[in-house]
């Protein structure tokens, strides 16, 4: 009898097992829970960025680097840099010889003040290399000096600066 009581408990045990290992497999689904192998069913790449559909537009330039990619191809030419102290007068808004934070920002910046008190703001390096006194203004003697301190930036030495050598490097903090 003793063996009787073994043999069946012995046999509810594995059942209860072998009964819990089926639902598990069914909750899984087909493939074992393994991540599937290429694109996702219905087409795209799977990149896990946002979509962004092919006639989207770029968003708009900043206004400093509106004013002195000239011709709007995106990168600042030789011609571009040797005019950049006459392009960034034109952002002086109220002509007193200093650019500020405000003519400085887009037009559609509607930045939370509580929230943007919080964060250090970010300062693009075309900005960074500008502003030399670092005091988040452009003044005269700044813009006068914009044709040498932006070739900075110019990192392969090209005399032109395309728009990855005026965009920030998100990797290093500075």
């Amino acid at each position: 009898m003793k063996s009787e009581h073994k043999f069946i408990k012995t046999f509810l045990l594995v059942s209860v097992f072998g009964s819990s290992l089926s639902l598990l497999c069914l909750a899984q689904g087909p493939g074992g829970g393994r991540p599937p192998q290429g694109p996702p069913p219905g087409g795209g790449g799977g990149g896990g960025g946002a979509f962004i559909p092919e006639d989207a537009e770029e968003p708009p330039a900043p206004p400093l680097m509106d004013a002195l990619d000239l011709d709007d191809d995106g990168d600042i030419s030789a011609d571009e840099l040797t005019a950049a102290a006459t392009s960034l007068k034109t952002l002086d808004a109220n002509n007193d010889g200093v650019l500020s934070a405000d003519e400085l920002a887009p037009d559609d910046a509607k930045a939370d003040d509580d929230r943007k008190s919080r964060r250090r703001p970010h300062v693009p390096p075309v900005m960074k290399v500008l502003d030399a006194d670092e005091n988040g203004e452009i003044s005269t003697e700044e813009m006068a000096g914009a044709p040498t301190s932006l070739k900075v930036l110019d990192k392969n030495e090209d005399g032109v600066l395309s728009k990855m050598e005026t965009r920030p490097n998100r990797r290093i903090k500075t």
